[in-house]
């Protein structure tokens, strides 16, 4: 069952008041490290995706506007693919606005010009599972 939003509201601001005081000052600001970015990546292409090769198909990544939105298309263009991106411009609340898994209109019209790979991509960024190989005119998808 879900409470409707003004129920999970008024339950979220009660929360703090059952927290020590040390959790309720406001959190150390965040660093990013775009080195894991790139280290990551490089997992991906040695060890998963190890001698894949992507060139000359073209695809359609639906990044769902989630945590792979950056990290998918720069994989498959670095295995050589020519990729076209849509849902790849999140905003903290747009996951799976009008894109992604429940919204698949997008992704069909631009597979639907003729391109010959598409690619669904969540936000949970779970690894790629499978590849096909050598096939150049294949249609596949994939969760990350």
């Amino acid at each position: 069952m879900k409470f409707p939003d003004a129920v999970e509201e008024e339950i979220e601001a009660e929360i703090p008041g059952f927290l020590p005081e040390a959790a309720k000052s406001a959190p150390a600001p965040l660093a990013t490290d775009e080195s894991l970015h790139a280290q990551y990546l490089d997992f991906l292409r040695s060890r998963v995706l190890t001698g894949a090769n992507l060139q000359g198909l073209r695809g359609v990544l639906d990044c769902a506007n989630g945590a792979a939105y950056r990290l998918g298309p720069e994989l498959f263009r670095s295995l050589g693919c020519d990729v076209l991106t849509i849902g790849s411009e999140p905003d903290g609340r747009n996951i799976n606005a009008g894109c992604g898994s429940l919204h698949l209109e997008k992704l069909q019209h631009r597979i639907s010009k003729a391109l010959n790979l598409s690619d669904r991509l969540s936000g949970c960024a779970k690894l790629a599972k499978r590849m096909l190989a050598g096939q150049k005119n294949a249609f596949f998808g994939f969760q990350f």
